[in-house]
């Protein structure tokens, strides 16, 4: 007996990244497609294959409009901009990459410094924070507070900044507002302005006041 030989053209596969590490998440979102097609499952079973990739097979060609949703909550895709696919991709073998951000419900990575923070003033929901190591150029991470002002920063690799007291010497920046203050808890330790400082490789809370 001969066995039936399936061959599978592939059509794309997509990596989700985490946007601060820029590294592949390692938890399995949803990840949709408008037509409805499903992925190709890895060997474990999963959507998700090792790789951080989700792969699509036999597609006829054609536009696609990606969405993606973490069931657990713990993550979220903050650029605005729709994710569009069309068929064929210019090189199958290279995975498009789309970033999502840790919520306020993520769990810090071990050895990561880790901003826990919240925003405090009128009008904070869903403004744009960016924190970069002062007078170093800026990483182009970012990420936006949500409804209640709060927001999870993450600040790997470096070298960062540090101050006299081996702390991260940081600045916030949030455009079109003024930030008066930083808490940072449990202290707190109270710091005028925008400039604060740190325990590196820690998980710490910090309140910005805004005004």
């Amino acid at each position: 007996m001969v066995a039936d030989l399936f061959v599978h053209r592939l059509a794309f596969a997509l990596r989700v990244d985490e946007h601060f590490s820029r590294e592949p998440l390692g938890e399995p979102v949803e990840v949709r497609l408008d037509t409805g097609e499903p992925a190709v499952d890895s060997l474990s079973g999963s959507a998700r294959h090792s790789d951080g990739t989700y792969r699509w097979a036999n597609l006829s060609d054609g536009l696609r409009r990606v969405t993606l949703r973490s069931a657990s909550g713990r993550w979220v895709r903050w650029d605005p901009a729709p994710l569009d696919v069309v068929v064929p991709v210019p090189d199958q073998k290279t995975a498009l990459v789309v970033e999502m951000w840790p919520t306020p419900l993520a769990a810090a990575p071990p050895g990561v410094s880790t901003i826990r923070g919240k925003l405090v003033g009128a009008g904070v929901a869903g403004l744009r924070v960016e924190i970069d190591g002062t007078g170093a150029p800026p990483t182009g991470r970012w990420t936006f507070a949500d409804a209640q002002g709060e927001l999870m920063y993450l600040l790997p690799g470096g070298p960062w900044p540090m101050t006299a007291a081996r702390l991260l010497d940081l600045t916030i920046s949030i455009p079109g507002r003024t930030v008066a203050g930083v808490e940072v808890l449990p202290g707190p330790t109270s710091f005028t302005g925008a400039q604060f400082a740190i325990p590196p490789q820690r998980e710490i809370r910090a309140r910005f006041h805004v005004l």
